[in-house]
C-alpha cells in the first residue's frame, strides 16, 4: 500500500487473507493497575501473536459479524464480537495503514496485522494454561502457556 485508503472497499482490496489469531501481550503493569496512557507508553500489545496458517478470503468473511469464544484450560472466560472494533475491524486497519503512511512508514506486502481485541480486554493466563480462541467462521487457534 502506497496511497492512503479512502474507503473500506479500498481497505478490503489491500487484504490478501484473514486469519484466526491470538495477540500475546506483556506488560510491566499488573492487571487493572494501568491507564490507557500507560499501556501505550509500555507498548504492551507488541509482544507477539499467533495466527492460523489457513487464511480466509475477506469476501467470504464478515469481520464486523465475526464472533470469538475464548477458553482458558477448558473454561469459557470471554466472548466477543467484531463490531467492538470501531464497528468493523477494517476501520482499524484502514486507520493504522493511513497513519503509517503519514509517518512515511513502509507498508510491506504480507504484513500481519492484529486489528484489535474482539473480547474487549486482555485475559490473564498462567503457566500451564491451555488457551483456545474459537471464531465463528475463521476456525480456532490454541497455545499452551509457559514461563
Amino acid at each position: 500500500v502506497t496511497e492512503p485508503l479512502r474507503s473500506l472497499e479500498d481497505t478490503m482490496a489491500a487484504v490478501a487473507s484473514v486469519h484466526a489469531g491470538i495477540e500475546i501481550v506483556d506488560s510491566r503493569f499488573s492487571a487493572g493497575s494501568s491507564t490507557v496512557a500507560d499501556s501505550i507508553a509500555d507498548n504492551q500489545s507488541a509482544f507477539s501473536g499467533l495466527w492460523s496458517r489457513r487464511g480466509h478470503l475477506l469476501e467470504s468473511t464478515s469481520l464486523a459479524e465475526e464472533t470469538c469464544d475464548f477458553f482458558v484450560s477448558g473454561k469459557l472466560v470471554a466472548s466477543g464480537h467484531g463490531a467492538k472494533i470501531l464497528g468493523n475491524p477494517l476501520r482499524a486497519l484502514k486507520d493504522a495503514i493511513n497513519d503509517a503512511l503519514t509517518r512515511n512508514l513502509e507498508i510491506a506486502s504480507g504484513l500481519a496485522v492484529f486489528t484489535g481485541n474482539l473480547l474487549g480486554s486482555a485475559i490473564n493466563v498462567s503457566p500451564g494454561d491451555l488457551v483456545v480462541a474459537r471464531f465463528s467462521s475463521l476456525g480456532e487457534v490454541s497455545l499452551g502457556v509457559v514461563d
